[in-house]
């Protein structure tokens, strides 16, 4: 459009668009508090951005659809520093609308380890509910569905505590319809990846604490003639402390035989020999675990030490599936000590001789 077209529909111009028409711009949507939207395209900003924000407050966008036929909405956060989430003996700082509220809010929020900061998305598919989150998360995404209605719009909200702590977010909201099959997730998927190689990482995994009582599912496309996926666990950050269990060497699983899962190894010959099993059926004092369909759990203390590379081969979309267990206040866990996971992935060719 038109910088003047920019203009008037409450716009900022962003520089020259000229691969679209020789005097167009690249017009952006900024919203923040209160604001109703209904763009292709939103940022959702913190109030007194780009500085940092620090009140108490209810902060919610509300953003409609463009046209009946939008399937999904994707949230991208280039920036989401807020309190993160209770841990150890540290004091409650509740919200008024959260856990000791009557509020819906409240229900929701009981077993979160979120109870100062909160951030919450409605879209009302009670089918696909989003999970409530806190802290940092700069560089996460969610895929968020919607009905295919003329009427159906997103509620998203930033509860903000009493805790002084500089707060900033900015949201790129983007709508996809229903016709974009090379940009929507797959059905029940809150994060999708795309790429070869990539890296997938549990909320606030560079805060204190992964995030209790929550339950979602990441998904992986799978390129054509490629039958596994291998994953290399990231160092924590720097701020972490982490497990001390023994270090989980290479393993290689196949989904379709979950009742002998065990870890593999390559010995100095090249064969094959079977080691511990990492795999379990269930993860009675692990704090989460992942899983994918056809296996068992992977628990928390295997995950964050392991440190050669596991394989896994799968049908597609590869889905890997989040669970994390739900607070208990008489439950106090050392601050830093179940981290969460940071795991770089890559595609394999159906070549790659392990089965």
């Amino acid at each position: 459009m038109s910088e003047t077209e920019c203009k008037s529909s409450s716009g900022l111009s962003a520089g020259g668009c000229e691969s679209y028409a020789s005097h167009a711009v690249c017009c952006i949507y900024v919203s923040s508090c209160g604001d109703l939207a209904k763009n292709n395209v939103t940022y959702f900003v913190n109030p007194n951005g780009p500085l940092g924000f620090s009140e108490p407050s209810t902060c919610t966008l509300r953003v409609n659809k463009i046209e009946k036929d939008i399937c999904q909405f994707r949230l991208d956060f280039e920036d989401f520093r807020i309190v993160g989430p209770q841990v150890g003996d540290a004091p409650f700082r509740y919200h008024p609308a959260t856990s000791r509220s009557p509020s819906i809010l409240g229900a929701l929020n009981r077993h979160s380890n979120c109870k100062d900061d909160v951030f919450t998305v409605y879209h009302g598919n009670r089918n696909h509910p989003i999970p409530i989150i806190c802290g940092t998360n700069t560089g996460q995404h969610m895929y968020i569905p919607v009905d295919k209605t003329d009427h159906d719009s997103v509620a998203i909200t930033f509860l903000t505590g009493i805790n002084d702590f500089k707060r900033f977010w900015r949201i790129k909201i983007s709508q996809f319809s229903c016709k974009d099959v090379d940009l929507l997730a797959p059905q029940g998927c809150l994060q999708y990846h795309t790429t070869p190689r990539g890296t997938i990482t549990s909320f606030n995994y560079e805060g204190d604490h992964y995030l209790q009582n929550i339950d979602y599912s990441i998904c992986i496309y799978r390129p054509k003639d490629m039958c596994f996926l291998s994953f290399q666990r990231n160092p924590p950050p720097v701020n972490a402390t982490t497990n001390t269990n023994a270090d989980v060497e290479a393993a290689t699983f196949n989904g379709k035989n979950s009742s002998s899962l065990s870890k593999i190894l390559s010995n100095a010959n090249g064969t094959i020999v079977e080691a511990r099993t990492i795999i379990h059926d269930t993860c009675r004092n692990a704090g989460y675990w992942i899983t994918w369909p056809g296996t068992d759990r992977i628990c928390s203390e295997d995950i964050e030490t392991l440190n050669i590379p596991v394989t896994i081969s799968t049908s597609a979309p590869q889905i890997i599936h989040f669970f994390s267990s739900p607070w208990d206040e008489n439950r106090k866990e050392t601050r830093g000590a179940y981290q969460g996971f940071s795991l770089n992935y890559t595609h394999l060719p159906c070549t790659h001789g392990y089965f």
